[in-house]
C-alpha cells in the first residue's frame, strides 16, 4: 500500500514538472516587447486616394494659385503639393475667405489633403469708406431736394409770422394807448401777445416744413427744446421774466429815477 502510494505520489510529481517546464518554455518564447503605439487618423480624410493617373503636383500648384488670384480675395498667395498633400499661404482679407480656400483645394482633382496658412489681414479700404461717405452724402442731398419745396414754404411760414406780429404789435399798442392803460401793462400785454404769435407760427411752420410733424409732436419738442435753451441760456431768461414781474408788478415806471446801491439813474425803458 505504501510502495503504490509512493509510486501514484511520483508520477504525480514528475507531471507537475513537465506542465511547469512547458509553461516556462512557451513564455520565453513569446516577443514580450510593448506594442508601438497607433498613428491617429489625419484631420482630413479622403473618400478615395488613386494611385493610377495621379496629376502632377505643379498642375494641382498652378490650377488652385490661379482660382485663388482670381478671386481677388487673396493677396502673397502660394501653393504647394507634395503627393497631392497641399500647402496654402498668402492673406486674405475675411475670415470666410479662409474656409473657402481651404474648400476650393479639396474639391481638386487628385487633391488627398490641405494645410490651410492663409492669414487674414485687417486692412483699411479707403474706397469703400469714399464710396460709402458719397453714398450717405448724395442721399442726403436727394432728400433735400425733395423737401426744398416744404422748406420754403415753412420759411414764407416764419416770414409771414413776422409781418402778422409785427402788426399785431402795433395795433395792440395803439389800441391800449387809446383806453388809458398805464405804459407798463401795455409793455406787457404786447410782449405777450408777440410770443403767443410766435409760438403759433413756429409749429405751423414745423408742420408744414416737415409732414410727419404734429402740433403734438411740435409742442413735445418745444418742450424739450425749451428746457434745453433755459440751461443754456440762464441769465437771459431770467432777466427775461424778470422784466415780465415789473411789468406786471409795476414798482417803478418809465422816467422815475431809481438807486440800487451805488448806482442811480433814471428808467428810460423796461425790457
Amino acid at each position: 500500500m505504501t510502495g503504490r502510494f509512493a509510486t501514484t505520489f511520483l508520477a504525480r510529481l514528475v507531471a507537475a514538472c513537465f506542465l511547469m517546464g512547458l509553461v516556462v518554455a512557451t513564455g520565453f518564447g513569446q516577443d514580450l516587447s510593448p506594442e508601438p503605439p497607433r498613428e491617429t487618423k489625419p484631420a482630413t480624410t479622403p473618400e478615395k486616394v488613386d494611385v493610377s493617373d495621379v496629376v502632377d503636383d505643379s498642375r494641382i500648384e498652378k490650377r488652385i494659385r490661379e482660382i485663388l488670384l482670381a478671386s481677388e480675395y487673396f493677396t502673397e498667395v502660394d501653393v504647394t503639393s507634395k503627393n497631392g498633400f497641399v500647402t496654402l499661404t498668402g492673406k486674405a482679407d475675411s475670415g470666410d475667405n479662409l474656409e473657402w480656400a481651404r474648400a476650393i483645394a479639396l474639391k481638386t482633382e487628385d487633391v488627398v489633403g490641405v494645410r490651410n496658412k492663409i492669414v487674414r489681414q485687417d486692412r483699411l479700404d479707403l474706397q469703400s469708406a469714399w464710396t460709402t461717405v458719397w453714398s450717405s452724402l448724395n442721399d442726403l442731398w436727394q432728400e433735400m431736394l425733395r423737401q426744398m419745396p416744404l422748406l420754403v414754404l415753412g420759411l414764407f411760414v416764419i416770414v409771414v409770422t413776422i409781418l402778422v406780429a409785427r402788426i399785431a404789435r402795433g395795433v395792440c399798442r395803439k389800441i391800449l394807448s387809446t383806453r388809458a392803460f398805464r405804459a407798463n401793462l401795455i409793455d406787457l400785454l404786447v410782449t405777450l401777445l408777440n410770443l403767443s404769435i410766435w409760438v403759433v407760427g413756429l409749429l405751423m411752420a414745423a408742420v408744414v416744413a416737415f409732414p410727419g410733424m404734429t402740433p403734438t409732436r411740435a409742442l413735445t419738442v418745444l418742450g424739450l427744446g425749451s428746457v434745453a435753451i433755459g440751461f443754456a441760456f440762464k441769465d437771459i431768461f431770467e432777466n427775461f421774466f424778470a422784466g415780465l414781474l415789473i411789468l406786471w408788478r409795476y414798482p417803478f415806471d418809465r422816467g422815475d429815477v431809481v438807486e440800487v446801491e451805488d448806482v442811480v439813474g433814471r428808467v428810460q425803458s423796461i425790457t
